[in-house]
């Protein structure tokens, strides 16, 4: 998977388990300190997340398990281990 699919997987994801969950980009933001810019980035794919920026959406979003491994590996990282 190139660098682009990637950040392609991980903007598809994010839009939808923010649109889930009904939050605006600000909203999310909010909830993991971040920028409404930031997350726009991440949603349209010219921003990477980092591992922490990943794990901190899965959980504001409050997926389960698999949900946040799917996240994380859409990502570019190893799923997690179940420590959330």
């Amino acid at each position: 998977m190139s660098d682009k699919d990637t950040h392609y997987a991980f903007a598809r994801f994010l839009k939808f388990w923010r649109g889930v969950h009904s939050l605006s980009q600000e909203q999310l933001a909010g909830y993991i300190s971040s920028s409404p810019r930031h997350i726009s980035r991440l949603e349209n794919g010219s921003s990477r997340p980092s591992q922490s920026i990943a794990m901190d959406i899965a959980l504001a979003l409050r997926l389960g398990q698999r949900d946040t491994n799917h996240l994380l590996i859409a990502a570019g990282f190893l799923p997690s281990n179940g420590a959330l």
